[in-house]
């Protein structure tokens, strides 16, 4: 009785350790086919304020309670993000997007994975972060060459305004 238990726990594991040992290796997963390479635009930027801030007055300063008072009544919404990627002379990626948070006050987080051939190629990614101006606020254009399996990632730094390329 004791032997049959225990050979029947050494098949039950040597299954599981079979099981596990397989779906290890099998089926194979490729990241990308054979001669593609792959760019991550990827980043959170805040839009321009929809609306400006305007100075309030000495009376409505009066008016109100002492803790609350600020010299500025800026409103929190902010403009949405319209982001544009061309390869090649060709658009592969447009979008427009809303601000994050219950008053749309916060970033505008941006991410998208685009496959694309190996090989070199000009590459431009423009953003507008303000709903009054005409044209794009920010620009990338630049040749990359872009190796098999290679990934680029491209971010932007709101702090000095410009893309980067990792």
């Amino acid at each position: 009785m004791q032997i049959s238990r225990i050979l029947g726990q050494v098949a039950f594991y040597a299954l599981f350790i079979a099981f596990i040992g397989y779906f290890a290796t099998s089926p194979a997963y490729t990241f990308l086919p054979q001669g593609q390479a792959l760019i991550k635009l990827t980043f959170s930027h805040a839009g321009q304020r929809k609306q400006p801030c305007r100075e309030r007055s000495a009376e409505e300063l009066a008016e109100m309670p002492k803790h609350l008072r600020k010299k500025q009544d800026c409103p929190r919404e902010r403009s949405p993000i319209d982001v544009e990627m061309t390869l090649d002379g060709k658009v592969i990626y447009s979008a427009t997007i809303s601000p994050s948070g219950l008053s749309h006050d916060l970033a505008s987080p941006v991410y998208e994975r685009i496959r694309l051939p190996a090989g070199e190629h000009r590459l431009q990614v423009s953003m507008r972060d303000d709903i009054h101006s005409e044209g794009y606020n920010y620009t990338l254009d630049r040749v990359v060459t872009m190796l098999p399996a290679q990934i680029l990632v491209i971010d932007f730094d709101s702090e000095n305004g410009k893309f980067s390329l990792e």
